[in-house]
């Protein structure tokens, strides 16, 4: 029985190629779209002027749940997504890539402005918004090279807030977003495969 003529347009190498462009597209269109949220992060982080939360406790709780809540709303929303995602490997490293920039910009911004406002509040002056983000890093990576640590109560707080959050993004977000994104991938593979 000769093939549809449907069928031999899907063949083609005309088609191959245009498909192979219109993938390349979106994947494209895709990582643009978060590498441009992790520079308005960045942004956002450069151009703030750090705030006195070391005299506040109200201040620096609400800080803090702000940033837990952000988090968590874009980890939801991430499943969300990857449920419905026609490239959720993609997008689950994307996402992942977002979680981590908010999670170590986030930090940064309250240990830059503990220190701005609280000369004791580490051991050595965090004087810059780079040793912030490094001591960031070095909280998340679990590394705490030593010349920077915690020097008061508050610090010590904020600092072991971060340690329980970095463990359940790299602990439960990535298993999370890993399985939502191998469990969609799958449902495409046996989609395509049936058709």
């Amino acid at each position: 029985m000769p093939e549809s003529p449907e069928n031999l347009v899907e063949t083609t190498p005309a088609t191959a190629s245009s498909s192979t462009n219109s993938w390349l597209s979106t994947l494209t269109k895709r990582w643009l779209a978060g590498a441009t949220g992790i520079a308005i992060l960045f942004g956002l982080f450069a151009l703030a002027q750090p705030i006195n939360v070391s005299g506040s406790p109200l201040l620096l709780s609400i800080m803090c749940f702000f940033l837990f809540t952000s988090y968590w709303a874009i980890f939801t929303v991430a499943l969300v997504r990857l449920s419905r995602s026609s490239h959720p490997v993609v997008d689950g490293v994307i996402l992942l890539m977002l979680l981590f920039a908010l999670l170590l910009l986030g930090y940064a911004y309250l240990y830059y402005s503990l220190s701005f406002y609280d000369a004791e509040a580490f051991t050595t002056s965090i004087a810059s918004k780079i040793s912030a983000v490094y001591f960031s890093v070095t909280t998340l990576s679990t590394v705490g090279f030593g010349e920077i640590s915690p020097g008061n109560d508050t610090a010590r707080l904020v600092v072991m807030s971060q340690m329980i959050l970095d463990l359940t993004l790299l602990g439960l977000g990535v298993k999370l977003l890993s399985h939502a994104s191998r469990n969609r991938a799958q449902e495409l593979a046996h989609a395509s495969d049936s058709n």
